[in-house]
């Protein structure tokens, strides 16, 4: 029989002992600040102080993202924050709607998107002249577009003023890609479905409940973006190529409390307080004018007044035209009055930056009572009556590039000449006060320069007014100056200052029946009364091919015996290189 093992009692584990009794495996009495245990053996007590380290282990921070997928697009969004932005923000936005543009894009993925989108298109078709299928980054400026649309779709799904915002300002982004690609039909597209975001806007401002958060939207919305989709609306025929005759479902207001620019008697102008007062009030007058051109021409084809049939007892024919022509009478006092409120307003100011602004608005006011004298005319010597204002035209935007000129020279001279363009502004700011018509200078030599900072201006601004006189005005000397001042010229909307160069030239050698020279002897060049009516040339359509850099420009002029052949009008076609 094996004899049994002994066992010590089992005891729980203490472990809040000294360091000397848990080395030598004993109990300690825990007595402070030295055990007893210790003391009787004469052993030195290490009392109780823990040395155990902890580590702590902290988790590391989530990554903190900027949005962007890669340094490329990176890259491509300051290009846009340093130069592209300025395209966008027209000669009276200041830069509301760029640091809108940028602020945006740091909350919303489409915006970001579409701002590579167009950063890398601006880059590609610096020259005016790239077509999509040469175009470097098109592949990826198409990725980055296909993912702004995704995200946009996402982002707007729900029926709030901050929906719509996104919604616009991508729009405006996405029309000015397209307009680089020379996909204008496209951008056509963006712009009807943007504006009836914007009649939607407008038909639900005021409605409650306005929570504190939607304000700011609201306010975005109405004073940044409104007002510039208001002008793209009026404009949409010369820059973005829309056909005249396309009537939409009424014009997009700046302000809801204002008379709509569609009654018949628009109330009399009298002054403007502001640049930007008369900015309104001339694109509404515009709007107006444009409605009644359309009308007209409807009305007055191919030299002859049309009238559709009536019921009985209604108007003859002859009151239509009697209602047509006191309706053009009134347009024409209306926009005469706005000249006169401009001139006061000229007159007040102080500020180069608004003389230039005002300056501007006169060269669109030129140009839109000349388009009014040309409204159902049964020739093209009419026009000649209006040489005062073909000749504002030319000298406003000559005006206008001599003090963007001298102001970039001051900003890149020394400082003790930096005085020269404030002396220079307000000498020219006193002496357009004096006049309401410029005198007719002597032609000046080509200036190399660009007019302006930027090669693409979505807004009108001088291409079309320079391409209409150079068709429009008779005078040597005058077309061949507006013509000089095209090739200096960059881009505005889908009009290209050398391209409409190209074919303005084209027309002065049909009427002029020579070749095109620039410098002339006064003896040689020819005025007004040399063009004859069977040469001048009454409409002017183009087709552009900017990869073969070729135009197929088709022309409409009058038969020179018309009556004898029974055919009045006669179209040709001719090709325009550059």
């Amino acid at each position: 029989m094996q004899p049994k093992k002994r066992t010590r009692a089992s005891h729980p584990k203490v472990r809040t002992g000294c360091h000397t009794c848990k080395a030598r495996r004993v109990k300690c009495d825990e007595q402070r600040p030295s055990c007893l245990k210790c003391l009787s053996t004469g052993r030195k007590c290490e009392g109780y102080k823990s040395n155990r380290e902890w580590i702590v282990v902290v988790a590391p921070p989530l990554p903190v993202t900027d949005g962007f997928e890669d340094d490329r697009s990176r890259r491509h969004f300051d290009y846009f924050r340093s130069q592209a932005v300025y395209e966008l923000s027209w000669f009276f936005d200041g830069d509301h709607w760029g640091r809108l543009i940028l602020q945006e894009s740091h909350a919303s993925a489409a915006v970001r998107h579409a701002v590579i989108a167009l950063a890398c298109s601006h880059e590609d078709f610096k020259d005016n002249m790239t077509v999509a299928a040469q175009a470097p980054q098109y592949a990826y400026a198409a990725q980055h577009y296909s993912k702004a649309i995704r995200n946009l779709i996402k982002e707007t799904s729900d029926d709030a003023h901050e929906s719509r915002l996104k919604a616009l300002m991508c729009g405006l982004l996405f029309i000015s890609i397209e307009i680089l690609r020379g996909n204008n039909a496209a951008a056509l597209n963006h712009l009807d479905g943007c504006l009836k975001i914007v009649r939607e806007a407008q038909a639900r401002t005021g409605m409650p409940p306005l929570e504190g958060n939607c304000l700011e939207s609201i306010t975005h919305l109405f004073r940044d973006i409104i007002p510039m989709y208001a002008r793209l609306d009026v404009q949409a025929c010369v820059m973005l190529g829309r056909n005249p005759h396309d009537t939409g479902p009424g014009p997009v207001m700046w302000d809801l409390s204002k008379k709509s620019p569609t009654e018949d008697l628009p109330p009399p102008i009298l002054s403007f307080d502001t640049t930007f007062e008369a900015l309104e009030s001339l694109f509404l007058l515009g709007k107006q004018v444009h409605d009644f051109i359309g009308e007209a021409h409807s009305k007055h084809k191919d030299g002859r007044w049309t009238c559709q049939p009536r019921r009985a007892g209604s108007c003859s024919l002859h009151q239509e035209h009697h209602d047509i022509h006191t309706k053009k009478f009134v347009l024409y006092g209306q926009v005469m009055q706005w000249d006169h409120a401009a001139q006061i307003l000229l007159n007040a100011t102080e500020s180069s930056q608004d003389y230039d602004r005002i300056a501007l608005l006169k060269i669109h006011h030129r140009t839109m009572l000349t388009l009014l004298e040309n409204s159902f005319a049964d020739g093209e010597c009419h026009l000649d009556n209006s040489q005062w204002a073909f000749e504002d035209i030319v000298n406003f935007v000559t005006e206008l590039q001599d003090r963007s000129n001298r102001n970039d020279e001051d900003s890149s001279s020394d400082s003790d000449s930096s005085f020269t363009f404030e002396t220079s502004s307000s000498q020219s700011i006193d002496s357009a006060r004096s006049r309401t018509t410029t005198p007719l200078p002597q032609a000046r030599p080509a200036i190399a320069k660009k007019i302006g900072r930027s090669f693409l201006v979505l807004d009108g601004g001088i291409i079309f007014s320079l391409f209409w006189t150079a068709v429009k005005c008779r005078d040597g000397i005058l077309r061949r100056r507006a013509i000089s001042l095209l090739e200096q010229s960059w881009q505005e909307g889908v009009w290209v200052g050398v391209i409409q160069a190209a074919i303005a030239k084209r027309v002065v050698e049909i009427e002029e029946e020579r070749p095109y020279e620039q410098s002339l002897d006064l003896d040689t060049v020819k005025m007004a009364l040399d063009i004859r009516e069977e040469v001048r040339v009454h409409n002017v359509t183009s087709d552009v091919d900017k990869a073969g850099r070729t135009a197929k420009v088709t022309l409409l002029k009058r038969r020179e015996y018309w009556e004898e052949l029974g055919e009045e009008w006669c179209e040709s076609v001719e090709w325009v290189r550059w």
